[in-house]
């Protein structure tokens, strides 16, 4: 009875000491200091430790307007602070681009060959329409980024950020209207320029209603006839500085008038030839014309057939100098570049006659719709409003005129490019001061910095330098001559010229070209 009371008290002890003690409260935190014990789980969305059925694991929703920034920005609305227009904006609903900026975007809106233009951070995007020139990104500072069109890997670190890892929204200023854009070479209306760009009164006409419209287009210029036919055959195409004549008006839609300009006949100055009327001109002998132009129908319809077609106003000029035409029917504006161009004077040849004064317009296909042409017609008549149309016209008169007086101001000369200088200043010119000036040459100040240097070219014509201040050496077919002020140098036709300033003051000549000076009569040694 004692064994048994003695093997119970044994069991009794063991079974006790097998059972484990209860956990004390806090001693079974995770790495995060919740307690399991007491139902405590880590919830990383609100960073603390909680139990479930007491709080769910879910971050607060932001209150609007609980986030407001140092500028007053409301972060969770999605504002952000714009330096530039100092205020808060979505970036979805308006770019952070200063109004300067704007308007300095806008001006590259009519350069040539110019696709599209858009803002972007601090740089104006410009695309251009030729294919593989790609993009150039003009700065704040006046710094230009040109970026061609070459594969990611060959172009440079800059373009590939600019290109592709530019979080900023572009702002697009203007696009490609779609429209083609056709002329001729008609100056003072439209003509190319020294430096080969398509420039003149109505192609300025033409950019600023491109860019009060917002948009781009490229211009082409081409011998009128061709121009003409491409103009009637293509949809989606307009022509400019056109007559309206009766034989035309039902081909076109028309806007304008953007210019005025007055049907001459001339003949030879010496000739003493004239005539009164269209129709004495059926029996005046041969009379040169440009094809399709509107002088063209003019003496068709007049029933004038003793007519010689020529593709241009200088072969015109040229046929009546070389005696295969009496008359040729040119135009007031046109005459002095028609000679020029045919390397004749202006004084050869005189007004025979003033047949009519003929208003120019812009001429669009008649599929073009009819909201483009409202679009055009409208911005043309808020040119002529603001006082636009008025100005572009004032630029291309004459400064001051009086029969073959022409007066100029140096401080209104045009700076045209150089053979490696940029500080040439175009004081006359015959295609600038009007056709009643019988000028045949051109003279242009040329002013040099000290170590400056005009590059090795040759004129096709001869030409004179006249020193004004300063000295410098002059270089003819290797033949080196040390001229200063007062000096005169007649440099040969097609001999290779070059000059340096050599002294400590700016060199300062004149350069007489006659003929006048144009870009394809210069030729790079």
């Amino acid at each position: 009875m004692g064994n048994l009371f003695a093997v119970s008290l044994v069991v009794l002890f063991l079974l006790l000491g097998c059972t484990a003690s209860p956990p004390v409260p806090g001693s079974d935190k995770d790495e995060h200091g919740c307690i399991g014990s007491a139902g405590y789980t880590w919830c990383a969305e609100l960073n603390k430790c909680i139990r479930p059925w007491e709080e769910s694991c879910t971050a607060a929703p932001v209150i609007a307007g609980g986030d407001i920034d140092e500028h007053g920005c409301i972060v969770s609305a999605g504002y952000k602070w714009c330096k530039e227009k100092q205020v808060c904006l979505r970036s979805w609903e308006e770019t952070c681009t200063s109004a300067d900026r704007e308007a300095a975007a806008r001006k590259l809106c009519a350069g040539e060959n110019t696709a599209e233009v858009s803002v972007c951070g601090q740089y104006i995007k410009v695309v251009s329409s030729m294919p593989g020139a790609g993009s150039t990104f003009y700065a704040d500072n006046g710094s230009e980024i040109r970026c061609p069109v070459v594969s990611p890997d060959y172009m440079s670190e800059e373009c590939r950020l600019l290109l592709f890892g530019s979080n900023c929204i572009e702002k697009t200023i203007c696009s490609e209207s779609g429209l083609r854009i056709l002329t001729e070479d008609f100056a003072p209306f439209n003509y190319r320029g020294e430096d080969g760009s398509i420039t003149g009164e109505s192609t300025d006409v033409v950019r600023e209603i491109l860019s009060r419209n917002d948009e781009t287009a490229r211009i082409e210029l081409m011998d009128w006839s061709f121009a003409y036919d491409i103009s009637l055959s293509s949809p989606n195409t307009m022509l400019y500085s056109v007559a309206k004549t009766p034989e035309r008006e039902s081909l076109y839609s028309w806007v304008g008038p953007i210019g005025t300009y007055e049907k001459v006949f001339y003949a030879k100055a010496q000739s003493g030839f004239e005539i009164t009327s269209l129709e004495q001109a059926k029996n005046a002998g041969t009379i040169c014309v440009v094809k399709d132009s509107a002088r063209h129908q003019l003496l068709t319809e007049g029933g004038i057939e003793n007519l010689l077609i020529a593709q241009t106003d200088s072969e015109c000029a040229r046929s009546l100098a070389l005696g295969g035409a009496l008359m040729w029917l040119g135009s007031s504006d046109g005459y002095v570049r028609a000679v020029h161009e045919a390397g004749i004077s202006p004084d050869t040849f005189v007004p025979a006659y003033v047949a009519e004064t003929t208003d120019l317009y812009l001429a669009f296909n008649k599929e073009v719709p009819s909201e483009t042409v409202q679009k055009w017609s409208t911005a043309l008549a808020a040119m002529k409003t603001d006082g636009a149309y008025k100005k572009i016209v004032s630029k291309y008169e004459p400064t001051a005129t009086a029969g073959s007086v022409v007066i100029t101001r140096l401080d209104g000369c045009k700076n045209v490019a150089g053979p490696g200088i940029d500080t040439i200043c175009e004081i006359f010119h015959p295609l600038r001061i009007g056709s009643d000036a019988a000028v045949y040459y051109s003279i242009a100040r040329v002013t040099l910095a000290p170590g400056q240097k005009v590059a090795a070219h040759a004129m096709l014509n001869p030409e004179v330098v006249y020193v004004i201040n300063g000295q410098g050496t002059l270089s003819i077919d290797g033949k080196i001559y040390q001229i200063s002020r007062d000096f005169a140098v007649q440099i040969p036709a097609s001999a290779t010229q070059s000059l340096v300033n050599t002294g400590s003051t700016p060199l300062m000549y004149l350069a007489i070209n006659s003929p006048p000076w144009e870009a394809s009569r210069q030729v790079e040694r």
